[in-house]
């Protein structure tokens, strides 16, 4: 399952209204999963997709498929494009080929595996390509596998069906219902975007089973790896033998998320077989459950207490472990990675358990400006941010267009906490003041609102909370003219946006609860107005009237 892991609110589903609105459509697709009795796995598609216009030749016109050719082998079995006349123009054997993989390019003890790459010729608007290819097991190695039953273009039919005997049953979600033992049909599936910010495996039709655990998976390759490279890691950490938790922790983070490439591959694609500790470290780079397994090895020889763990999506609520990620977790925060993806995943333990769901992001800022002579305004501030989903830092967050921070000092900072103070300037050009959009970007609130307009889904990783208090002290008297103050509360939380002025003082508030994590059509038009207050807050001014 290929999930495109998010930066800071969460992914959603976008859903085309009508297949007739598509650039291109599949007319029918059927996938057989063939299970043999030692656990090998055959996966054999059969698709025809009808193309509308040429905007649907850039994704169909070119078929990649990342594989392990030591585990598994792809064979072709027919690439033919009908044209609207009905000429039928087949792939010719040079549009069929093997090439590098550019995930692993920086990574040589990965470059055996391999893409292939599939060229359908012959396109033009009304053409239906016929496309059929078999992905077998050259020996049992999966341990879970996901099927989607929804895709970038409608669906007006698909099967799949799973043969043979399964150690565990059939997990489905959405629009997917059996048609008959381990079979499973949709019909007319509107088309399903993944935005590159908002997607969730909640809004998406599957079918998913386990061949085997893949926490009992990981665990195995973790207990199986030797401790006989940690020397040149352990000396590396320059930590004495009677070295504190945090201080070993703070070194671990650093050499494990400085001093290895990370190499983004699922732990599948090598059958769970980890590299020896002594060559991942010298490698310089790691894949994500590689980095565990050494994180995991350093803290077992310092005896501090921590646990390996999956990062998964929970659905009904049981976790998808076809492609997770990993962490290594202890009482002080994660390891490795060194902050817990804000992507709406949670950690599962290798026992099952669910160890940590997703926790409000909140953001406070109180800054206190004087005025100086000249026009200079000056005075502390302070940002703390609860669950940051991506770097916080105070002068990236300043809510005044040219405003400045100096003097940072972060006096907290934790994985689940950042809080920094220091000391803001900005100009009182003109007798006005400009409103910036960093807050709303930092919470990508114009991408959430945009995605409201053309999505039938959203999905939030977790609420978010905003307190802004701004506080502007004047040498002279000023009279203020401001935006009116606007202020929304419905089903999807509450927001607030208003300047308050007084003779010699300006107070800029705002306050936003977005309580609601998961929006469908009906429900974006309140996620939208509790959102306009602050989105139509930036770029506004607040400026002294003449006398």
């Amino acid at each position: 399952m290929k999930r495109i892991i998010i930066l800071t609110l969460l992914a959603a589903a976008l859903f085309l209204p009508a297949l007739a609105q598509a650039a291109a459509e599949v007319l029918e697709e059927h996938v057989t999963f063939t299970i043999a009795a030692d656990g090998a796995v055959q996966r054999q598609v059969r698709q025809k997709v009808l193309l509308h216009d040429a905007v649907a030749f850039g994704r169909w016109g070119e078929w990649f498929q990342t594989y392990n050719p030591d585990l598994e082998e792809i064979r072709i079995i027919r690439s033919v494009t009908t044209q609207a006349d009905g000429t039928a123009v087949p792939t010719p054997d040079n549009g069929i080929l093997d090439q590098g993989v550019f995930a692993v390019q920086n990574a040589p003890d990965f470059t055996h595996l391999r893409e292939k790459m599939v060229s359908h010729t012959g396109l033009e608007p009304g053409c239906t390509v016929d496309f059929e290819y078999v992905i077998a097991d050259r020996r049992p190695f999966r341990t879970a596998v996901y099927e989607s039953m929804a895709g970038y273009y409608p669906i007006r039919r698909k099967t799949v069906t799973i043969a043979g005997r399964l150690p565990a049953p059939v997990r489905t979600h959405g629009l997917a219902r059996g048609a008959g033992r381990n079979t499973f049909t949709v019909t007319d599936v509107p088309a399903l975007l993944q935005d590159n910010h908002f997607t969730a495996a909640a809004d998406t039709p599957y079918v998913y089973f386990e061949l085997r655990s893949p926490l009992a998976a990981a665990r195995a390759a973790i207990t199986a790896q030797s401790r006989d490279g940690l020397p040149d890691l352990l000396a590396e950490l320059k930590l004495g033998p009677d070295a504190l938790p945090g201080e070993i922790l703070t070194r671990l983070r650093h050499l494990l998320n400085e001093r290895l490439a990370p190499v983004a591959l699922n732990a599948e694609r090598t059958a769970y077989t980890l590299r020896p500790l002594p060559a991942v470290w010298r490698s310089g780079y790691a894949t994500p459950l590689e980095s565990a397994a050494l994180a995991a090895a350093v803290l077992d020889h310092y005896r501090v207490e921590h646990q390996v763990a999956a990062l998964a999506e929970i659905v009904d609520g049981q976790p998808l472990l076809d492609d997770p990620g990993w962490a290594v977790l202890t009482p002080d925060g994660p390891v490795c990675p060194a902050s817990l993806p804000a992507d709406g995943r949670v950690t599962v333990a290798l026992d099952g358990r669910i160890l940590v769901e997703s926790a409000p992001t909140a953001v406070e800022l109180w800054i206190d400006l004087k005025e100086s002579e000249g026009g200079a305004l000056e005075g502390p501030a302070r940002l703390a941010v609860d669950h940051p989903p991506a770097a916080a830092a105070l002068a990236r967050l300043l809510p005044l267009a040219g405003a400045k921070a100096s003097g940072v000092e972060t006096v907290w900072a934790t994985p689940g906490r950042i809080v920094q103070t220091g000391t803001v300037t900005a100009a009182l050009a003109d007798d006005r003041l400009t409103v910036s959009d960093a807050l709303a970007d930092y919470l990508q609130l114009p991408a959430l609102v945009a995605a409201a307009e053309r999505c039938g889904r959203l999905s939030l990783p977790a609420p978010v909370q905003l307190r802004l208090h701004l506080t502007v002290r004047t040498l002279k008297a000023r009279r203020w003219v401001t935006a009116p103050p606007q202020k929304v509360a419905n089903a999807a939380g509450s927001s607030r946006w208003a300047w308050t002025a007084g003779d010699d003082r300006l107070e800029l508030s705002a306050q936003l609860d977005l309580k609601a994590t998961r929006f469908e059509r009906p429900a974006m038009a309140e996620l939208q107005a509790l959102l306009a207050p602050l989105l139509a807050a930036s770029h506004k001014v607040a400026f002294a009237e003449a006398p």
